[in-house]
């Protein structure tokens, strides 16, 4: 998977060469989304209803939290010490994972009523249910395998009867699943779960991580693009053919990384240590949309976790003036 000096140049010309300027006229409405505590490090996800769902740290537990609009809901079920929503739809369902008497279990939250979700026969702890497309169908982990649970159904996605340590991250509405695995012999890598396959994702370097996958098969992450450098750079992949993305800082060694992608094939993350959003071939700085009396107040947006199809983008952001670390949103100004 060694990369070549040429290919080494030709990317860091593709990274430099669409960075947008400032478009003045895109302008988002910020908002701070208060926690039950205080935010965690966790990702953010949004769905097409615009119901966001997290992670607030209290007492210094995590917590499960659903945003319906602004208003923080508390979705830890009694007898858990521990809580975290990974993901949910526009049908209401949230998904995540529990602690309980020290073991993990996949949650499934609907409508406010939590169930946990079966493991694979035979399969150890822990679980963690991680996805959810519209149809309803759980991506997650059953002990060292990635599954999938339609209904109370739940089946292994790598098929190996060791296990390939497979996290899934994203699915879409025809059921495909990406995520990592550290397979046996393999190492770390992206990978894709599809007609009972397991598909690699990579670039020319040896490590890749994928983040998120739309409905038109198109899924984003990052990747190494050298042997010799572990940086980590933007891309997408349509299918199993993958693109290096711009960079706002195009070099090998500036890190950045695509977490989510919508169904109008736009999608963020952050690069150069600030959130970015990839529009086509061109990357911008989400921090140059923000009107400039939220600027002066010292709001800087870190990453960006999450956009849905209207194009509402959550993520994380500090406060340079007070230090202040919170989660946003951002909705597109008509």
């Amino acid at each position: 998977m060694a990369n070549t000096p040429s290919l080494l140049t030709a990317a860091c010309l593709a990274l430099s060469s669409s960075i947008a300027l400032p478009a003045q006229a895109e302008i988002y409405k910020f908002e701070v989304l208060p926690t039950l505590g205080s935010p965690t490090r966790g990702t953010l996800s949004i769905a097409n209803n615009n119901w966001v769902a997290g992670t607030s740290s209290v007492s210094g537990a995590s917590v499960a939290t659903l945003w319906k609009k602004k208003k923080p809901l508390d979705y830890q079920p009694d007898g858990f010490s521990s809580t975290e929503a990974l993901g949910l739809n526009a049908a209401g369902d949230v998904v995540g994972w529990g602690k309980m008497d020290n073991n993990l279990y996949a949650l499934h939250w609907r409508h406010g009523k939590y169930y946990t979700l079966p493991a694979l026969p035979g399969s150890p702890y822990p679980l963690l249910a991680t996805a959810v497309n519209e149809a309803g169908q759980i991506a997650g982990v059953s002990g060292d395998h990635a599954v999938l649970w339609s209904g109370d159904t739940v089946t292994s996605l790598d098929g190996d009867d060791r296990g390939s340590l497979g996290t899934p991250t994203g699915i879409n509405a025809a059921g495909t699943v990406v995520g990592n695995v550290v397979a046996y012999g393999t190492g770390l890598g992206a990978a894709k779960w599809t007609g009972g396959q397991t598909v690699r994702l990579y670039m020319s370097g040896m490590y890749s991580n994928a983040r998120g996958i739309n409905d038109a098969d198109r899924t984003v992450g990052c990747s190494n693009l050298s042997d010799d450098t572990l940086t980590m750079h933007a891309v997408r992949w349509d299918g199993t053919v993958g693109t290096v993305l711009a960079d706002l800082s195009p070099s090998l060694y500036s890190s950045s990384c695509a977490n989510a992608i919508n169904n109008g094939d736009v999608i963020v993350g952050y690069s150069a240590s600030v959130a970015a959003r990839w529009t086509g071939d061109t990357v911008v700085d989400l921090n140059l949309l923000l009107t400039q009396t939220v600027r002066d107040q010292g709001w800087r947006l870190d990453d960006a976790t999450g956009i849905n199809d209207v194009g509402i983008i959550v993520g994380h952001a500090h406060n340079t003036v007070t230090g202040e670390s919170v989660f946003y949103r951002l909705t597109p100004k008509q």
